[in-house]
């Protein structure tokens, strides 16, 4: 049976906590075990900081939204982690599995005012491509245009700030990180601000038109349009 998706901040703050609470389990016994292995306190602990990645992997693609996109973001910094640990997280980098389409369809009226059935001639339920904060459906207009239909998750604006907390608090008491706590705000502050740029789908529509306009005279450049009917 698949996941409930976490779509609130208060399920996504259980669901993180949750996370903290077993990484945080894992390091402690980890490095009890590391402590009493003697010569092979080396093994245990490449096995344990495996384990906390597979943990993480896998809590934080199940969630998706800001929590997925800030461990992509992090696992890119693969020099602050344990080689074992940052082997396993690298993985959500990778195609993120798909929302269901119900949910996909509820969020398009809640935004918009209409089901994707109404609003489109035709919309494909099967995604085109999904990501770690959103998906894109394939669709045809009233009028005839093919169109891509780019729709965020829901909640996951709403719940960026407490995801980002969560997330920075499971790696601040795992001992995964190899810097102090000040590095550590300032690269959260940084992964915020990318995050919050990338949420706001308003902001990269207008960039996209005037992006359009400015090589409106390039034909070798293709450039989608933007629809603001449907935005």
């Amino acid at each position: 049976m698949a996941k409930k998706f976490a779509n609130t901040p208060a399920k996504r703050f259980l669901k993180l906590t949750g996370m903290t609470a077993r990484v945080a389990g894992k390091y402690t016994a980890g490095k009890i075990r590391s402590s009493l292995a003697g010569a092979d306190s080396d093994a245990s602990r490449s096995q344990m900081y495996a384990d906390i990645g597979e943990q993480v992997l896998q809590t934080l693609g199940e969630m998706k939204g800001a929590a997925m996109k800030a461990g992509q973001i992090v696992s890119q910094m693969r020099h602050l982690f344990p080689e074992e640990f940052a082997e396993k997280i690298a993985q959500l980098q990778k195609n993120s599995e798909p929302m269901a389409y119900e949910l996909i369809a509820r969020q398009v009226q809640l935004e918009l005012g209409f089901s994707p059935d109404k609003l489109f001639r035709h919309f494909d339920s099967q995604p085109f491509a999904a990501a770690s904060i959103g998906q894109v459906h394939r669709a045809i207009t009233h009028d005839g245009h093919d169109v891509i239909v780019k729709v965020q998750y829901p909640g996951v604006k709403q719940s960026c700030q407490s995801d980002l907390v969560q997330l920075k608090r499971m790696f601040a008491l795992s001992g995964l990180l190899k810097i102090d706590k000040a590095a550590l705000d300032e690269i959260f502050v940084s992964v915020e601000q990318t995050l919050m740029a990338e949420l706001d789908y308003q902001t990269e529509a207008k960039n996209l038109e005037e992006f359009r306009s400015f090589h409106r005279d390039d034909p070798w450049l293709v450039i989608p349009r933007v629809y603001p009917q449907y935005s």
